[in-house]
């Protein structure tokens, strides 16, 4: 028993004072031989003064009552997060450090750039595509046509002046002299609309000069027509006056009695609420609204709406 006693004591790798294999040095507790190193800074195999971060009053180690020395600086040997060497692997200062030696996150572009630069992008196709969408309604007309909206119309709910306004505007762009002649919308609610989208609408003008002419050639695009749909106004095709030229010819009077004041009394009269018909102003039916919806088939006057029991008499010259 003495013997093994004996083959398991050994000296202190330290301080030389005897003590038990594989236990702690009871004067200097340093640890067991080849145990791993503990504590702060390098160890002993690898050129640490021997003690150097002992406990107080132990050999090499601080006096008592002293403070042992602090860590160093940020990477420098002793400090946990300088990873120095012989020093054990610290959990928490591994979490900052990674396989190149760099804090996470330091030297990296932010991630919020990208993100910015993408809503960016998506903003600009968005503002694109509704600019594209103004110009190609607005002023990549086809020949001959025009956007209803640019003329404040409502397609759902338009009304016949506002089909004459526009019309007037663009016959005078047409010809200087350009004077009404005709009017015709189907689809006339009774509160003096008409849904463009399921109904139309037709405006006619005409060139006093053009369509006396002499010569059939003189006479050429001489009437212009205007028609109204749900999205634009078509006046691409041209119209002469073929067989002989229109003498006297007047315009026919614009209408001062608005569609809403027409629809109380076509209402009055009988007509349904959900009712609809033709309007029409022509020269043949002189200074004259000529409705017909459902039972009624009426004339009314085009300056207070009032219902009118005969027809006008309109201008001979007719021929186109």
């Amino acid at each position: 028993m003495i013997a093994a006693m004996s083959q398991n004591a050994m000296a202190c790798s330290r301080c030389g004072a005897p003590t038990w294999a594989g236990a702690a040095c009871a004067r200097c507790g340093a640890p067991p031989a080849g145990a791993p190193a503990q504590g702060y800074g390098p160890s002993h195999a690898q050129g640490a003064p021997p003690n150097a971060y002992g406990p107080p009053g132990a050999h090499g180690g601080p006096p008592f009552g002293a403070a042992p020395p602090g860590p160093g600086p940020y990477g420098a040997p002793g400090m946990a997060g300088g990873m120095g060497p012989g020093m054990p692997v610290n959990p928490a200062a591994a979490m900052f450090v990674n396989a190149m030696g760099q804090v996470p996150g330091a030297g990296r572009k932010s991630s919020v750039l990208p993100i910015l630069g993408v809503v960016l992008v998506v903003l600009l196709v968005g503002a694109g595509s509704v600019a594209f969408a103004f110009l190609k309604g607005s002023l990549f007309q086809p020949k001959g046509t025009a956007n209803a909206k640019d003329f404040g119309i409502d397609p759902a709910r338009a009304t016949p002046e506002a089909i004459l306004t526009a019309a007037t505007k663009l016959a005078k762009g047409w010809r200087s002299d350009a004077q009404f002649r005709a009017l015709s919308v189907n689809g006339l609610r009774v509160d003096g609309t008409v849904d463009l989208t399921s109904g139309n609408a037709q405006v006619e003008f005409f060139s006093p000069s053009r369509v006396a002419a002499f010569t059939e050639k003189g006479r050429q695009d001489s009437v212009k027509k205007f028609a109204f749909n749900s999205e634009r106004i078509v006046f691409k095709d041209r119209w002469d006056v073929k067989k002989k030229p229109w003498k006297f010819v007047q315009a026919t009077p614009t209408p001062s009695c608005p569609s809403s004041e027409l629809g109380k009394v076509l209402k009055a009269a009988g007509a349904k609420a959900d009712a609809k018909g033709i309007l029409a102003v022509h020269p043949r039916y002189g200074a004259t609204y000529k409705v017909n919806m459902g039972p009624l088939n009426k004339w009314y006057s085009l300056t207070d709406c009032k219902e009118l029991f005969s027809a006008g008499s309109g201008s001979a010259d007719d021929d186109e």
